[in-house]
C-alpha cells in the first residue's frame, strides 16, 4: 500500500456518506403556519432590488433572531429572505429590523434533478 493517508481519507469520506444517507438532516416545515401572519427580528445581511411589474422590489436577506407567530415562538434552521412590496424606509446592512408580514414557503422543484 503506497498511500495510507489517501486510503484512510477516502474511508472516512464513504463513511459519512454512508451515515448521511442513512440519516438525513431533518429540515424544518413551516406549513402549519404558511400563509399566515408572523414577525420576523433579525439582522440584515444582504440586500438587493428585483424587477417588479410596476415598481423594483426590495428583498432583504435576514439572519433570523426570532420568529412569532400568533404569540408563540417558531423554531427556525437558516436565514430569512423578505420581500418589501410597499416603498418604506430601506434599512442600511447590518441594521436590525422587525419585519411583519404572510409567510410563504418556496415551491417544491418540479424538477428534482
Amino acid at each position: 500500500m503506497r498511500r495510507p493517508l489517501c486510503t484512510i481519507c477516502l474511508a472516512v469520506i464513504v463513511l459519512v456518506a454512508v451515515y448521511t444517507g442513512l440519516h438525513p438532516p431533518e429540515a424544518i416545515s413551516y406549513e402549519t403556519v404558511s400563509g399566515r401572519m408572523v414577525q420576523v427580528t433579525g439582522q440584515v445581511y444582504a440586500k438587493e432590488y428585483k424587477k417588479g411589474k410596476e415598481f423594483p422590489i426590495l428583498v432583504l436577506f435576514l439572519k433570523p433572531q426570532e420568529i412569532i407567530c400568533d404569540q408563540q415562538k417558531i423554531p427556525f434552521q437558516n436565514n430569512f429572505i423578505c420581500t418589501m412590496s410597499n416603498s418604506g424606509e430601506e434599512p442600511p446592512l447590518g441594521s436590525y429590523v422587525c419585519i411583519r408580514g404572510i409567510l410563504t414557503e418556496f415551491e417544491k422543484a418540479s424538477n428534482p434533478g
